[in-house]
C-alpha cells in the first residue's frame, strides 16, 4: 500500500502545500520501451534494437486523480491562487504518485522536472464538467 508522504508547507500560509506526493494506484509515468529483435548469425549475431515512448496514463487515471485531489482542501485554493497568477507550480506523473510542487521551488526543478499546473488543472477541470454533464 502507497502512504502519503508529508508535504512541506509554505511559512506564509501554512494550508498550502510546496510539495506533496499523492498516491494514485495505477498512474504510470511516460517511458521509454526497447524491443530488441534477433536478425541473424552469420557472420556474427546481429541484433535490431527499436524505441518506442509510451505517454504516461494520466488522461485514463483521471477518475482516481480527480477523486485523490478532491479529498485534499489545499489543492482548489492552490489553483485560485495559480489562476490569478499569484503561484506558480509543476507536476510530474510518478509511478503510482502525482507529486505536485509550488512555488519558486517548482520552478528551480524547472520545465525538465515536470509540466506546469495548469495542464493539470485543465484536465481537472475537463474531466469534472463531462463528469457533470453525464449527470
Amino acid at each position: 500500500m502507497i502512504s502519503e508522504m508529508p508535504p512541506t508547507f509554505y511559512l506564509e500560509d501554512p494550508s498550502l502545500p510546496v510539495q506533496t506526493v499523492i498516491p494514485v494506484v495505477g498512474l504510470q509515468p511516460s517511458h521509454t520501451q526497447k524491443r530488441v529483435e534477433f536478425v541473424s548469425f552469420a557472420p556474427s549475431p546481429t541484433y535490431k534494437v527499436t524505441e518506442h515512448r509510451v505517454p504516461d496514463n494520466l488522461e485514463d487515471m483521471m477518475p482516481s486523480v480527480v477523486a485523490e485531489l478532491e479529498n485534499r482542501p489545499w489543492f482548489l485554493k492552490f489553483m485560485e491562487d495559480v489562476g490569478r497568477g499569484e503561484k506558480k507550480g509543476v507536476f510530474v506523473v510518478a509511478l503510482g504518485a502525482l507529486v505536485i510542487t509550488s512555488g519558486i521551488a517548482g520552478f528551480e526543478f524547472g520545465v525538465r522536472g515536470g509540466r506546469d499546473v495548469k495542464e493539470l488543472w485543465q484536465k481537472v477541470r475537463t474531466f469534472l464538467e463531462e463528469r457533470k454533464e453525464k449527470g
